[in-house]
Parts: C-alpha cells; structure tokens; sequence
C-alpha cells in the first residue's frame, strides 16, 4: 500500500499462512516482476548500488527448528563503500551454512536477524560481519520478547557505532552517499534524532 514495487523477489519457500497468500495476490494484482532469488545470484539496483543474494542456498534447509525462518532472503546491498546485510529472519543454520560457504564479509550496517531472536545473530555471525551499526526491528511490548536480552548482549559487543531499535525509536532511516552514512530514528513526532556515524 505505500510502495509502488516495480520487483518482487523471495525465496520460493512453500508457505501456507494467509499473510503470505495475500501478499502473493496483492503482487500478482499489482503486476509486479516476480523472482525466485537465490545464493549466488547478483542485482544492479542501478548505477553504483548492487545486491548480493547470499540465501538461500541452492537446495532449501529442512528439519529445523523453523524452516520458513531458516530459509529467508539474506541480502547484501553495496553502494560503493558502503555495505548493508538485510537477514530476514534466518536462525542459526542460516547463519552457519552463510560461514561454511564464506559468504560473509565485514559489513557496515546490520539489519538484526529475526527481530532480535535469541536464535540467530551468533557471536561467530558478529565476528564475520562485524556491523558497526545494528538495527533491530521489533513491536513495543510484542509477545515474543523480542529482542531477546542475550542477542542485544552480544550485539553490544560488536556494534560500536549503535543499536537502534524499532520499538524505541519508530522507522529508522538510513541515508548514504556511498562513502558516509547516517542513521536518523523517526521517532514519536515530537523528538528528533538524527546521528552522523
């Protein structure tokens, strides 16, 4: 409803919710370009910004603990010297099988597995990536406790620049030029916080 999507790609795994039929009918309604995506496959965004698929992987995960979650879109946006890697919800097999097969690299910015599970942002994912800025996106008050306290623990211990948080700070924006970036929290109407990083 509040993007026009020109291209619509996921992973392909069979899902059986109704939130995840609708989505399908909306993108077939809108009449969206529609890509099963995965590891190993590459977008030019457009001039300078490219996305890397690094999940999943060539044949999906099967037997664990969430087989939706462990097979999510993991997505490394480049734009020149800036890195971003967008998890999805992947959990620990996701993140094991992306050291296995070396897809990780020192990234810049990370968008927090799962809304802050304590079943995915590992400390050996931390040390591969090695974010300098984290962003969780979770509910206030959801029920699931997310972010799990052990996660933020961890992340802390990485994510020098900062955690921000949906649930403390509304929509996070994140704004670069390809060399700098800035996170800008927008939050309720009447606080604004914009930090150069």
């Amino acid at each position: 409803d509040t993007f026009d999507v020109e291209r619509y790609g996921e992973p392909g795994f069979p899902h059986e919710s109704r939130i995840y039929g609708d989505l399908l009918e909306r993108v077939a309604l809108e009449g969206s370009a529609t890509y099963q995506l995965q590891a190993g496959q590459f977008l030019r965004l457009s001039e300078g910004i490219e996305l890397f698929v690094l999940g999943p992987g060539e044949r999906f995960i099967r037997g664990s603990r969430s087989d939706t979650n462990t097979n999510s879109l993991v997505l490394l946006l480049r734009y020149q010297e800036v890195t971003v890697l967008f998890t999805g919800d992947a959990e620990l097999p996701t993140e094991t099988r992306l050291l296995q097969e070396g897809w990780l690299e020192d990234i810049d910015v990370l968008k927090v597995a799962h809304h802050g599970s304590a079943h995915a942002t590992t400390e050996r994912f931390l040390q591969a990536t090695t974010p300098e800025i984290a962003v969780i996106s979770c509910g206030r008050n959801n029920n699931y406790g997310h972010p799990a306290p052990e996660a933020v623990e961890r992340l802390e211990a990485f994510a020098e620049d900062g955690i921000f948080r949906t649930d403390e700070a509304g929509t996070i924006q994140l704004t670069t030029d390809g060399k700098s970036f800035w996170i800008a929290p927008i939050a309720p109407p009447d606080t604004e916080d914009s930090r150069p990083v």
